[in-house]
């Protein structure tokens, strides 16, 4: 249930305050002054706050100050009660992070319609934080499993004293804990990068208002066959599809965002590798129609159903659930999520038992091309 914790010197004020929220089914945590206000709030964690700025010993705009200082606390909604109607007030409130305000004597409704506007931004707000704790609680393990299994498998049989091994048994075994390593190193990468552009999406909104994540979006001209050829052959190499893989594309420099670029052809072809047999071919595909530059990475696969694919090809599908349902994993959201960063355009279209098709198009104000 709802937690609100209620900071008030005055109990003349403070337990009807607690009365009318506890008729609304809220839980209603009680402080007499700041400090036990401070330690309340860490050690319960409500849901919101509502406090007076005029207490002695430490006031409001204190108990706010502190409280937005706290990781634990920092994001907690926080409703001001005041006598003061003074707009410089108002301002020092809502600079130190104050949500609202409510000006002492207010009505019921006042003090139920501010609560419920809060706690309804708060749940907003929480949900992609929500889904973020369900990838790390759920999805994880599961990805972990298999690489960790095979890891696990050989150095068992590597530290077993009964097995005498030959050498280039032990150099088999030692070949496969590397490469389920460098697995399990590229898992834990996705995630990290998948968490860092969520939590980047749900603090500002925006992906593009971040400088952290400048590198992604940074452009420079390179030039595109040698760039692809680079990661592609590298990739095929590492699941023993070398000869299993084509690659079709123009000798043209392009001025683009190579970190992002790059990283979308690693995640598309290390989906076709992995949901394809060896032995069947892996098309990849660079068109150029004017100022837009056309990726296309198609493999023979255990391809998805068009209810499949209509749900991942959703402008809002960047949810890793979704692509974990498909049996994808998240290195097609990352993808949709770098589409959505350089403003490019995301599309996959697949048959069961047929194969999958991924089309990412650059346009124009990510794409200038140069003659050579």
């Amino acid at each position: 249930m709802t937690k609100i914790l209620v900071i008030e010197d005055e109990i003349q004020l403070r337990k009807p305050i607690k009365h009318i929220l506890e008729s609304q089914s809220y839980i209603v945590l009680e402080a007499e002054n700041g400090r036990a206000g401070i330690e309340m709030a860490r050690k319960h964690l409500p849901d919101l706050i509502i406090c007076d700025i005029l207490m002695p010993e430490i006031n409001g705009y204190e108990v706010l100050e502190t409280l937005r200082n706290d990781p634990e606390t920092e994001n907690m909604p926080f409703i001001f009660l005041t006598a003061k109607t003074d707009p410089t007030e108002i301002r020092k409130g809502m600079g130190l992070g104050a949500d609202d305000y409510l000006t002492k004597p207010f009505q019921i409704k006042d003090l139920l319609d501010a609560v419920q506007a809060r706690l309804r931004r708060r749940a907003i707000s929480q949900k992609p934080m929500e889904e973020l704790r369900f990838h790390l609680c759920n999805m994880l393990p599961h990805e972990f499993r298999t690489p960790l299994t095979a890891i696990l498998g050989y150095a068992k049989f590597l530290t077993d004293e009964k097995m005498h091994l030959e050498r280039n048994i032990i150099q088999q075994f030692a070949g496969g804990i590397y490469e389920n390593s460098v697995r399990l190193k590229r898992i834990v990468e996705n995630y990290l990068l998948y968490s860092q552009f969520r939590l980047y999406e749900h603090d500002s909104g925006n992906l593009t208002d971040q400088n952290e994540i400048r590198p992604w979006t940074e452009r420079n001209i390179v030039n595109i066959s040698r760039l692809i050829r680079d990661a592609a052959i590298d990739l095929a190499s590492d699941y023993g599809r070398s000869s299993d893989l084509i690659m079709d594309m123009p000798n043209v420099n392009h001025s683009l965002s190579i970190k992002s670029f790059v990283r979308i052809i690693e995640e598309v072809l290390d989906n076709c590798f992995k949901f394809s047999e060896i032995g069947t071919p892996v098309r990849l595909q660079i068109l150029i129609h004017g100022e837009r530059l056309i990726l296309q990475i198609t493999d023979q696969g255990h391809g998805m159903s068009e209810a499949q694919t209509d749900r991942i090809n959703s402008r809002n599908s960047s949810d890793g659930r979704e692509y974990e349902q498909q049996g994808v994993g998240l290195g097609l959201a990352i993808v949709q999520l770098l589409c959505r960063l350089t403003q490019s355009q995301f599309l996959v279209e697949s048959k069961p038992k047929k194969g999958t098709t991924v089309t990412v198009i650059f346009h124009s104000e990510n794409l200038k091309r140069v003659e050579l």
